[in-house]
């Protein structure tokens, strides 16, 4: 297929903003610190404290369960699970044993990158 500079003459309405100059809702500072984690016994402490990093304390709590009779975990997330900087822990927990499986959906990539 070809095109014509003509073609894309609709660019031209296209307004961009620095990212430098543009707000956001998450910062690196609000990720969570995986050695921290490990050296601090109070892990509900350490979750992130934007958009759902709170809700993922009941999760937790179902994973300690499970662990603890034997039974296989398999998790099922959404991009905003590593949007909240989520993902130092889903790997942790892999190589622990604790998670044998996740399943995300596709719009995950840029978020974990």
């Amino acid at each position: 297929m070809h095109f014509n500079a003509e073609d894309f003459h609709v660019l031209r309405q296209v307004q961009t903003h620095s990212i430098h100059q543009r707000q956001h809702k998450v910062s690196v500072a609000d990720f969570m610190d995986v050695a921290a984690w490990q050296a601090q016994p109070a892990l509900r402490l350490l979750f992130p404290h934007i958009l759902k990093g709170q809700d993922i304390l009941s999760v937790v709590d179902g994973f300690i369960v499970a662990h603890q009779c034997g039974r296989a975990i398999i998790f099922a997330i959404g991009a905003h699970v590593i949007k909240c900087g989520l993902s130092p822990l889903l790997i942790d927990m892999m190589r622990r044993g604790w998670l044998q499986w996740f399943g995300v959906q596709f719009d995950w990539t840029p978020h974990w990158v």
